[in-house]
């Protein structure tokens, strides 16, 4: 693989307990541009789960060219476009947005499937366990950084009260 064209956030912070929070790179190839993207170290299963929501989901999804489900790496075509941080347009968000969470909802309906695939049961109460570090991080990778939130702004969402829907 040659020089990392357009590297993003990397980041990792001793003492969290969450480790890289996400690396990613597009970087180009002998057969093209691909997108190298490694996840949080409490997710590496997600690489995993990539091959098979490609296959029912192709349209939002590209099917990887590559995958590491032990270190939670995989490599998939770049598929080019403008990234939502560039779209000022609120309505793209929605609809981006939307079409994703409704994969999600599948994706819960066939739980037990992914269960048998060997992916860990993670009901939403461990999930908010097992991110509340993940998100303190990012709120102070964002906070008082253009575009990120101001100081109270992270306060204050760290001040609602957690629901559980």
């Amino acid at each position: 693989m040659g020089a990392a064209a357009s590297p993003s956030i990397g980041a990792a912070r001793a003492g969290t307990g969450v480790g890289p929070v996400l690396r990613d790179a597009r970087v180009e190839t002998r057969i093209g541009e691909v997108y190298c993207k490694a996840g949080p170290p409490l997710m590496p299963q997600e690489s995993g789960a990539m091959p098979e929501v490609s296959r029912q989901y192709p349209d939002l999804l590209p099917a990887p060219r590559a995958v590491d489900t032990g270190r939670g790496w995989r490599v998939l075509p770049d598929c080019g476009g403008d990234s939502l941080l560039r779209v000022p347009d609120l309505s793209r968000w929605q609809a981006v947005l939307w079409r994703w969470a409704h994969l999600h909802m599948a994706q819960a309906r066939a739980v037990e499937e992914w269960w048998a695939r060997g992916m860990p049961a993670r009901r939403l109460p461990r999930m908010m366990q097992l991110t509340e570090p993940l998100m303190t991080l990012a709120a102070r990778l964002l906070a008082s950084s253009p575009p990120g939130l101001a100081e109270a702004e992270v306060a204050d969402l760290h001040a609602l009260p957690r629901r559980r829907h």
